[in-house]
């Protein structure tokens, strides 16, 4: 078992030689293994959009929409892709 605060398919990548190992990722949001996905915790649609449209009007802070299958980032947060404040987690 992997436990970490990263995204799965980032984690997946690390351990190529295990193909039936379990993963605890986005810090408990998502546990699942490359077959069966077994939680997920995630923001309802309404709160994402609000903690997203309070978000994007900070400049100081940059953030990462993680969901089940992919991350996403407005262009500005990619300029300082290493200095991520604030991680949203959705799916």
């Amino acid at each position: 078992m992997v436990a970490s605060r990263n995204q799965y398919f980032q984690l997946k990548d690390y351990f190529t030689e295990y193909n039936d190992i379990d993963y605890i990722t986005e810090n408990g949001a998502l546990i699942r293994n490359p077959k069966k996905v077994y939680v997920v915790h995630s923001f309802s649609e309404d709160a994402v959009k609000h903690i997203e449209s309070f978000l994007i009007k900070q400049k100081e802070i940059n953030f990462l929409v993680c969901g089940k299958n992919a991350a996403y980032a407005l262009n500005k947060c990619l300029k300082n892709i290493l200095n991520f404040q604030i991680i949203i987690i959705i799916i």
